[in-house]
């Protein structure tokens, strides 16, 4: 009726008072003839209480002040003595009638403080709910990752899998390993590594296997051999390493396998090529030493030989020529007797031709390597072995040059050079992107390995910026050039003129791109003269494609031009495909730990807010049970000792005085009751009967169930793991419940075991009461939640609240079903063990 006071203006308290008693100075003129007529004080007694109950203690000691001046004012002493005993017992009455409101002012203030607390407390619960949805965000997110990871594994372009370190069985293999040995995915799963292993093989596979489980070594490499589905045999290179728990016990092994049966097919080849070329010469060498004396007389045989044989004299001049060297040079003998032998064929030597002659004429022979022309203009290497020719006298007469053209062998080496160090390059960034977890460190790591293993004049990283200028920015670099380069280079990938070099191209098509010519190559003409300085002579540009987008390129110079052929631009290739799925692997990582932190953050933070707001309702609803105490007490007092003095009115403020603070006591009673329950941990946990436990609950209310007729049927119950005290009052709400909302006609309660599934059991507590509609089966758990109001039944809406909480800190849950006019079901369900119990496995 009064409204809030806590926020009124003081000042507006004692215009009240002046007021009222302006109101009742003008009402005892109207309603008395004369100054004393029925007393002076009967229309001020209003305006005390209006100017107390309005403004508080001083403005009602105000009104009491100005209405025994005004009445002494205008008495008249000579017709009407003053009446001290009604005068003191006006001023007594007043000062009380002050003191009381004040005391009701009080009581306000507390109360509005108390409604504050209770929005907290809502606040809090919408808190909780808030942390349980990032929760389940977070777990999408995480599941997310490991699909990106699942994905990323089966994308690889080279062999994965990732096996038991207990079995040595595969769990899982990617589908380019299944393709190398020629299975399906699904039957390499569940296989040993053993059973699809070379026999030959086995003893250094299982070593090398062991040490790593075992943590004598951190990882393995090694080559082996595989056995296809076929038969056939796949030599591969493996290396991996093992992923152990924090206690260090070995939990799974994962395994990269590059195919490299292709260059050990050349390697066998080339070493056979090379013993018999060796055994070759070495038999045509001791033949032609042997023969050195019969050479003249022998030359017709000479002449038909494969191989290029010449003889010259001491000056260089070209005294024999057979067929071999005419088919070999193109050079016919007419044209190349009497030449200058290495003029005619522009032969470019390893050492001065000098050193050569010096070497022949002291030890008798010379072989090596020599570049020449042939008569067509075509340049070509030839394996030259030369021997001394002696006179009768043993004088040196003259030199026996035998040539063999090893052009096509010297180019067969230089593409297995380039796929070597390809190879090797790949492989050594393979071994190194499986310890990494940083991006950047990888970026700068593969540079590194790449200009290193490789032997490339430069090597570097850009992504591509979504800029104006759609330019490309390096972000790691390593190589001997001068890093100024890359920082005057300027390079785009938008298609204009420095978006069309190797880069650009790459990363705007998505594919690799090559300049092998640096001089010669238009596309290339905005790097050419600093590239040129720096050695520079052909390059290539790999595209980083991260999620299906191209994010930047890797850029590879080599100092020779022509130095990117077909397989070694495939397995640098490979080496962007990995690049990319190791910084896709590591930003999912991030993606990962950044959501958990987040996580992290926001459940300590909503911890300490909720143990804050436990705290405070905990305080707060105990320091408050005093005042309201002293508020009823005082209020009954007032009501004994006045009971004849007041007006029904007045008698009727008191009461709903006394019934409001009766219910605040109650509502703060319910408040301590349910943040006990969330604050107090619980236990000790022990084997409870719960049958025992519900009658105990029952006879709390023996007199209830007798006055109201309710029938009980209580029957057999398991035994269960859990707090005996927080189990009783459990019971006791519910119990308590039932028999609010009981059934007007032959009510009736029965608990009873629905279930024992899981570990878990069902106690149902049923009632044929008033029920409810089952919309609202959620909401009547919430605190302070009512149905029905407060006109017939009484409460303070925390009873259920308080069950759900001693459910939940059970591990348990409660869940209520319910049809309105039928009766309401409600049930609990409990672990029988504590033991090993997760909380919220209730709720499955």
């Amino acid at each position: 009726m009064r409204g809030d006071r806590t926020n009124r203006p003081a000042w507006l308290g004692y215009a009240a008072a002046v007021f009222a008693v302006a109101v009742g100075a003008a009402a005892r003129h109207a309603l008395f003839n004369g100054p004393g007529a029925h007393g002076p004080y009967v229309t001020f007694f209003p305006a005390v209480c209006i100017a107390a109950l309005f403004g508080g203690f001083f403005p009602g000691l105000l009104a009491t002040a100005l209405s025994v001046a005004y009445n002494l004012i205008s008495w008249d002493p000579v017709s009407y003595p003053v009446n001290l005993p009604v005068l003191f017992i006006f001023v007594g009455t007043g000062i009380f009638i002050a003191f009381f409101a004040s005391v009701l002012t009080r009581a306000e203030r507390r109360a509005h403080e108390a409604d504050k607390k209770a929005a907290l407390a809502a606040e809090r619960e919408q808190a909780a709910l808030a942390l349980q949805e990032s929760r389940k965000a977070s777990e999408e997110l995480l599941r997310e990752s490991e699909r990106e990871f699942a994905a990323m594994f089966e994308r690889a372009a080279v062999g994965k899998s990732l096996s038991d370190p207990a079995t040595r069985r595969m769990l899982r293999v990617n589908q380019a390993f299944a393709d190398m040995l020629g299975y399906e995915v699904e039957d390499l799963c569940g296989k040993s590594f053993v059973d699809i292993t070379h026999p030959e093989d086995h003893e250094k596979d299982l070593t090398g296997y062991d040490k790593v489980r075992d943590g004598t070594a951190d990882k393995w490499q090694y080559e082996k051999r595989y056995i296809r589905k076929d038969g056939s045999i796949l030599w591969a290179d493996v290396s991996g390493n093992i992923i152990r728990y924090e206690d260090g016990r070995p939990e799974r092994t994962i395994a990269v396998i590059q195919d490299i049966t292709q260059r050990k097919h050349m390697e066998e080849e080339l070493r056979n090529y090379r013993l018999e070329l060796e055994e070759r010469v070495r038999k045509r060498t001791a033949e032609l030493v042997r023969a050195n004396d019969e050479l003249r007389n022998k030359t017709e045989i000479i002449d038909f030989a494969h191989d290029a044989i010449l003889i010259r004299d001491m000056e260089g001049r070209i005294a024999f020529w057979n067929i071999g060297a005419r088919e070999t040079y193109g050079f016919d003998s007419d044209r190349a007797l009497g030449q200058i032998a290495h003029k005619l064929l522009q032969s470019v030597f390893p050492v001065p031709l000098e050193e050569i002659t010096g070497i022949v004429l002291a030890k008798g022979e010379w072989k090596g390597e020599v570049k020449q022309t042939r008569a067509n203009g075509e340049s070509m290497i030839v394996d030259s072995r030369w021997a001394i020719q002696v006179g009768k006298e043993g004088q040196p007469v003259g030199f026996l040059e035998v040539n063999r053209d090893i052009t096509e062998k010297k180019i067969v080496d230089e593409k297995l050079r380039k796929a070597d160090r390809a190879f090797r390059t790949l492989s050594a960034f393979n071994q190194a992107m499986v310890r990494q977890t940083d991006e950047m460190e990888l970026l700068q790591q593969l540079c590194r390995i790449v200009a290193e293993v490789g032997g490339y004049r430069l090597v570097w990283v850009g992504f591509a910026r979504n800029d104006e200028k759609k330019s490309v920015v390096p972000v790691a670099s390593a190589g001997d050039c001068d890093e100024g380069y890359l920082a005057r280079a300027d390079i785009s990938w938008a298609d204009g003129e420095r978006g069309r070099g190797p880069c650009g191209v790459s990363i705007r098509t998505g594919k690799p791109a090559v300049s092998q010519n640096s001089e010669t190559n238009p596309a290339f003409a905005p790097w050419r003269r600093e590239a040129v300085q720096r050695g520079i002579a052909s390059s290539i540009s790999l595209p980083l494609i991260v999620e299906g987008t191209v994010i930047g390129a890797i850029g590879i110079y080599a100092s020779e031009p022509d130095a990117f052929d077909p397989a070694e631009s495939d397995l640098l290739n490979d080496l962007a495909q990995n690049l990319s799925y190791g910084i896709a692997s590591i930003r999912s990582e991030q993606k990962r730990r950044d959501s958990e932190e987040a996580l992290r953050v926001y459940a300590a933070r909503l911890e300490l807010i909720n143990r804050e707001l436990q705290e405070f309702a905990f305080a707060a609803a105990h320091d408050l049970q005093e005042p309201l105490r002293k508020v009823q007490t005082f209020c009954d007092l007032a009501i004994r000792r006045s009971a004849s003095s007041l007006d029904s009115t007045s008698r009727e403020y008191l009461d709903k005085v006394v019934k409001s603070t009766s219910r605040m006591r109650a509502l703060l009673h319910d408040m301590l009751q349910f943040s006990r329950v969330a604050e107090n941990p619980v236990g000790p946990f022990k084997t409870i009967n719960l049958s025992r436990i519900v009658r105990e609950a029952a006879d709390v209310f023996e007199v209830s169930i007798k006055e109201t007729g309710c029938r009980m049927m209580i029957e057999q119950m398991p035994a269960i793991e859990a707090d005996e005290s927080q189990m009783s009052r459990l019971f006791q709400n519910l119990l308590a419940n039932a028999l609010k909302f009981r059934a007007p006609l032959n009510p009736r309660i029965r608990v009873y075991t629905r279930s024992e599934i899981d570990g878990f059991c069902e106690i149902c507590v049923e009632d044929n009461g008033i029920g409810f509609d089952q919309q609202f089966a959620e909401q009547i758990f919430k605190p302070f939640e009512r149905l029905h109001g407060r006109g017939g039944y009484e409460g303070t809406g925390m009873g259920l609240a308080i069950c759900r909480k001693i459910a939940e800190r059970h591990c348990g849950t409660i869940s209520v079903e319910s049809r309105e006019g039928v009766g309401s079901t409600f049930i609990l369900r409990l672990p029988v063990k504590q033991s090993g119990v997760e909380c919220g496995a209730g709720a499955q």
